[in-house]
């Protein structure tokens, strides 16, 4: 009997690379990383976070984040705001500039899917779909037990 759990991370861990694989082609063409990438689209999902939350949901270390934050800000993608109740706390939003970027990667990752998508057939389309809606459900119950 196939190791469920085994087999679960390493269907992850290959997803991660693939996608890695296909995203960062993209984000450097548009002159960010993907760490840069993944701020951006956490904040237009979730704005206004403070930064230690930020770099946790992205997966960045703490301890590396500022600088990632500092270089988004010296390209205009994101603005910071220290708090005014706690002077240590810093949030963070998405700018103008950091959207319309954002979305440029979006659209070209859309292509790049649609490209091959194509050649899915509706079944396989729907199972891919449903997988990874299955998978987000199992690793969502997972991150809140």
């Amino acid at each position: 009997m196939p190791d469920v759990k085994t087999d679960a991370l390493m269907a992850m861990r290959e997803a991660v690379v693939l996608f890695h694989e296909v995203v960062t082609p993209i984000c450097r063409k548009h002159g960010v990383t993907v760490q840069q990438m993944l701020v951006l689209a956490e904040l237009e999902e979730r704005p206004h976070q403070m930064a230690t939350q930020l770099a946790d949901r992205v997966g960045i270390l703490r301890t590396n984040f500022a600088a990632v934050c500092y270089r988004m800000e010296a390209k205009g993608l994101i603005s910071r705001e220290q708090s005014k109740v706690d002077r240590r706390r810093v949030h963070l939003d998405t700018t103008k500039k950091g959207l319309d970027l954002l979305e440029c990667v979006t659209e070209e990752f859309g292509r790049v899917l649609d490209q091959n998508v194509s050649d899915l057939s509706k079944s396989d389309y729907v199972a891919v779909r449903d997988g990874m809606s299955a998978l987000t459900k199992l690793m969502s119950a997972t991150t809140k037990a």
